[in-house]
């Protein structure tokens, strides 16, 4: 379903990704998303936006990240499509 793994396929959903992300890059769960992806052997500026949306969403079941989460699925194309049929419109 969407809900569970939503695709970003889009460009521009990174794009509007990147913007969102700008104001809260020096909060404390942005840096600990840093952090995980280092750990991982992973650089977090290598492909971002990109790849923090990709990995803040992909290890997202541990109930980590859950605000940069939101920002991805508020930029996620096709999930006005569910929301407005979840309204019935």
């Amino acid at each position: 379903t969407p809900h569970s793994s939503p695709q970003f396929s889009h460009d521009s959903e990174y794009e509007l990704f990147a913007q969102l992300i700008r104001p809260r890059m020096h909060t404390e769960e942005y840096h600990q998303l840093e952090t995980d992806m280092q750990d991982a052997g992973l650089d977090p500026g290598a492909k971002w936006p990109k790849g923090m949306l990709e990995w803040a969403w992909s290890h997202a079941r541990d109930g980590k990240h859950k605000e940069i989460r939101g920002l991805g699925r508020a930029c996620i194309k096709d999930w006005g499509m569910y929301a407005f049929s979840d309204l019935g419109l």
